[in-house]
């Protein structure tokens, strides 16, 4: 047995309002300052110059991850740091200068 629609049944509105947030979150928004560090340092196995065999030096150091890993009722801030060498020797040489970086590895899983 069919129910009649009435005027009211057919007529009904519905509005919604679609809110979008573009900002870019910037990097340690979520992490506060006074929280514990952990650092991972990744070196470059060989820090032998190619080219002259010469030992090559420390130039610098990127923090290229950080992460938030909850211990409960504890938390502690992450980061991956990539050191970068080059060849003393070969500095002052713009055709052979070079520079060596471990790559760190990719994310990893729990």
């Amino acid at each position: 047995m069919a129910v009649p629609h009435t005027e009211e049944q057919s007529q009904q509105m519905i509005s919604y309002t679609v809110v979008r947030n573009i900002q870019k979150k910037k990097r340690n928004d979520s992490l506060r300052d006074d929280i514990e560090v952990e650092a991972f340092h990744h070196y470059p196995e060989n820090t032998q110059c190619d080219c002259c065999q010469g030992q090559m030096i420390e130039i610098g150091s990127t923090i290229v991850r950080e992460e938030a890993k909850f211990i409960p009722a504890k938390m502690r801030k992450i980061q991956h740091i990539e050191h970068a060498y080059e060849c003393k020797n070969c500095k002052d040489d713009a055709l052979k200068s070079i520079i060596i970086q471990l790559k760190m590895p990719s994310v990893q899983t729990l």
